[in-house]
């Protein structure tokens, strides 16, 4: 019986990834950006929590073993530790309606923490009153952020509006919900063949399993699930013990840092690719 049903749920598996294979190119790449963005806001909430653990923050949980005192930048928090996770989507979503664009809101959200690390403001108050705190210096840096736009030219369009392709065609799309549908028009703006040419065989400069771990995700697997089920050969998975929850929790967010600089590498190609079609366009 057991056999049987096993049986089953390798042929269920299979044929859903015929079936996400056969989706449009449009609705596969937001699947793609929604792994990229939640890697960043995973990995903005670890940092947090050093930097909170680093100052001396009272009622903090029990960070694990991931935790380094003597190395907070080498340490490893788990997901969702002290509901930092939950904090991170308060961020973005300030930083976002702050700046209007997930591009300059996700460089902003960086800013701060880089702040926050070289210059430790962070006091030893309570968790709340830190997490406060937190939102209090995204709140500053959109104010700073506002004010240096102002002094900023754009590229423009015909009509005079501010123009920057990747925010108008990608990152204005909220590629963090679960509304891939927001994708379909890039389709046509960022063709698959580019991606598959140009962008993946560029991301082994990040880890040379990179370019298979987004072949994945554009199969349908999750990241999780590539991750805690090692699919990646040769990227450190051997420094941790998978079976372990905690184990593979650290393994995830190790590789979410990876993936966090495989999206850097991403949008600047694709700035890039844009910036190329549009001067052809306007050569001709």
């Amino acid at each position: 019986m057991e056999t049987r049903v096993a049986s089953l749920l390798v042929r269920a598996s299979d044929l859903r990834r015929k079936i996400y294979s056969s989706l449009p190119w449009g609705f596969r790449l937001a699947r793609i950006f929604q792994a990229i963005s939640g890697a960043e806001k995973d990995n903005w909430a670890m940092m947090i929590g050093i930097i909170m653990l680093r100052a001396g923050v009272t009622d903090m949980p029990d960070p694990g073993p991931g935790w380094k005192p003597n190395n907070p930048r080498g340490s490893r928090l788990p997901r969702g530790y002290a509901g930092l996770d939950d904090l991170a989507g308060k961020a973005f979503g300030m930083a976002l309606k702050g700046v209007g664009s997930p591009a300059i809101a996700d460089d902003l959200l960086q800013d701060v923490v880089m702040g926050l690390w070289s210059k430790p403001t962070m006091k030893a108050v309570t968790l709340k009153e830190a997490k406060n705190y937190v939102l209090h210096t995204v709140k500053l840096a959109i104010m700073t952020q506002r004010k240096e736009k102002q002094h900023r030219a754009l590229p423009t369009d015909e009509e005079g509006n501010d123009l920057d392709l990747v925010d108008d065609v990608i990152e204005r799309n909220p590629y963090w919900t679960s509304e891939p549908r927001q994708f379909d028009s890039v389709k046509d703006a960022l063709p698959e063949g580019f991606w598959d040419k140009e962008i993946e065989p560029e991301l082994s400069a990040i880890n040379p399993s990179m370019p298979f771990f987004f072949a994945l995700l554009d199969s349908g697997y999750e990241m999780k699930e590539i991750v805690e089920g090692d699919m990646l050969p040769d990227w450190g998975s051997e420094l941790y013990d998978l079976a372990n929850p905690v184990e593979a929790r650290r393994a995830l967010s190790a590789w979410s840092v990876k993936v966090m600089n495989a999206r850097k590498l991403i949008i600047n190609m694709v700035r890039d690719y844009f910036e190329m079609d549009r001067k052809y366009a306007r050569r001709g």
